[in-house]
């Protein structure tokens, strides 16, 4: 039987209070149960979790909360903790707070819970990705903020409290990989591909580099009006963008050797130098220019050795 995502945070949550996180920036620490309180707060001393996924807030939805909460009352409390600041961090109930705000209300009932950096931050992309309307590229941004603060510690473990295989989870990851002006154009409207477009993209932009750039901004469009499926991006990239460039040995560059002639236009010797490994290497015409060659040598290197020692 599946584990739901609920249970797979609640076992999260029990690991951490195992080992006893620091609470809130190293203040305190968890002793026993997961504690919490109920209380009415003030609406303006609440500030957003860092980790909420959603760019942008739809106005219509909290119209129709706040109406449904003018009719009926705040049916359920949201969830918060407290920062060592005095303030409080939202982790669940973002619509709601921001309904309260819109009908003038002052407070509002809050479930306050007191738990560590890491287990605000599981409680709020669980609370997000167990509804609709979050994009992949808003989960990304969460997953990735998450992993930046070292709050997970391998793949499986934020595949699992994102509820989405491992490979999702790599395919999350494509859109870090697109060029600069795609991921401009997701901030703006971030329903405009699934993961899995992402990662036909990446795959374009890795392939052909930034000569690919206005071919994936033009499928981007396409893709989001559901013109393009995914299926049929990489052949259609393909076609605009032609066969794959091929991939050129990549070959250490040696300086053109120097050639000493004498006088009357004789080659003399010559030499080669290696500026990656700092190789001479140096041919002589004859052995008297060489035995000669080897006492300038020896020269050099006994003034080298008093430098070194003096």
């Amino acid at each position: 039987m599946a584990i739901s995502l609920k249970d797979r945070l609640a076992a999260k949550i029990q690991e951490d209070m195992q080992q006893r996180s620091d609470f809130i920036g190293g203040q305190d620490s968890i002793v026993g149960d997961l504690g919490s309180e109920q209380d009415n707060i003030d609406v303006n001393l609440i500030d957003t979790s860092p980790y909420q996924p959603r760019l942008k807030i739809c106005e219509t939805d909290i119209d129709d909360r706040a109406r449904d909460i003018e009719a009926r009352g705040q049916i359920s409390a949201i969830v918060v903790r407290r920062k060592h600041n005095g303030r409080y961090e939202l982790i669940d109930g973002e619509h709601r707070w921001r309904a309260m705000i819109k009908l003038g209300r002052t407070y509002i009932l809050a479930d306050i819970k007191r738990i560590t950096d890491r287990q605000a931050a599981l409680m709020a992309v669980a609370a997000n990705t167990q509804r609709k309307g979050y994009t992949d590229y808003e989960n990304a941004l969460s997953m990735q903020r998450i992993d930046s603060d070292g709050l997970l510690g391998t793949s499986a473990e934020m595949a699992s409290v994102l509820g989405i295989q491992v490979s999702d989870l790599y395919r999350l990851k494509a859109f870090f990989a697109l060029p600069e002006a795609a991921q401009k154009l997701l901030k703006e409207q971030p329903d405009l591909i699934s993961r899995r477009s992402a990662d036909a993209l990446k795959s374009a932009y890795l392939n052909y580099g930034e000569s690919s750039v206005p071919a994936i901004l033009e499928a981007m469009p396409l893709i989001g009006k559901k013109e393009l499926r995914v299926e049929g991006i990489t052949k259609w990239l393909a076609e605009k963008l032609g066969p794959k460039p091929t991939k050129t040995k990549n070959t250490r560059k040696v300086a053109p050797p120097t050639v000493f002639n004498s006088g009357a236009g004789a080659k003399l010797a010559e030499l080669n130098f290696d500026q990656k490994k700092n190789v001479f290497k140096i041919s002589l015409v004859n052995k008297e220019l060489a035995n000669e060659f080897q006492e300038y040598v020896n020269q050099f290197f006994d003034l080298a050795r008093q430098k070194t020692t003096s």
